[in-house]
């Protein structure tokens, strides 16, 4: 039998396309969750700070939306923009 090849961890693009995959079918809750793990693997990833918000927003979490859009913007804009 042919040895197995070693897992990988994702990278952030490819968590990218699963949360766009599950935010089309409303999923929300699981885009949070696929989002953190994107930004577990690059903290300045906007886009996925992007998903995240909306996906807040649509669950009715607009404090930790708000947080999250901010800390998007701090990712794309220079300190004090």
């Amino acid at each position: 039998m042919p040895p197995r090849p070693a897992a990988r961890e994702p990278d952030s693009r490819e968590s990218e396309r699963l949360v766009v995959a599950l935010a089309r079918q409303g999923r929300r809750q699981e885009v949070v969750q696929h989002s953190e793990d994107a930004l577990r693997l690059n903290p300045d990833y906007p886009e996925a700070h992007l998903n995240m918000t909306a996906a807040l927003q649509r669950l009715g979490r607009d404090a930790e939306a708000q947080r999250r859009a901010d800390r998007a913007r701090s990712t794309v804009l220079p300190p004090g923009r």
